[in-house]
């Protein structure tokens, strides 16, 4: 009889283990692809690029230039100080490229159709339209 429940225990632990593992694994396999997703993000913007990140823990923004990468982190030189910062791909919520060339692409061309409004504004007050 005493045989039947220790036979039981270890047929409900081995059920426990096989159901139990594949939940517990898998938060630490998704924490992983986020900082890999992070390591490839930095190394994609490459050193000397302007980067706007924020932090994981208190959601602190941060302005500056990569000064370094390495496999651990990255190095950035704070914008306003200059100061070199050091921080590991886990730290980071989010990292984007600052100074878009796409961003100064659209501003001349609002600017360019401003003058070309007001220049045929001035022409069809003077000649009529």
């Amino acid at each position: 009889m005493f045989e039947k429940y220790v036979a039981a225990a270890l047929v409900f632990m081995v059920v426990v283990t096989a159901v139990a593992s594949p939940l517990f694994a898998g938060p630490k396999s998704q924490k992983k692809s986020e900082i890999e997703k992070m390591m490839e993000k930095v190394a994609k913007l490459g050193v000397g690029k302007k980067v706007e990140l924020t932090l994981r823990q208190n959601g602190a923004k941060t302005k500056g230039t990569i000064t370094r990468l390495d496999a651990t982190g990255f190095t950035v030189a704070e914008k306003r100080s200059g100061m070199a910062l050091t921080f590991t791909y886990a730290e980071l919520k989010n990292i984007k490229g600052g100074g878009s060339v796409m961003k100064w692409v659209i501003v001349g061309g609002v600017a360019a159709a401003i003058v070309v409004g007001v220049y045929a504004s001035a022409l069809c007050e003077n000649e009529g339209c």
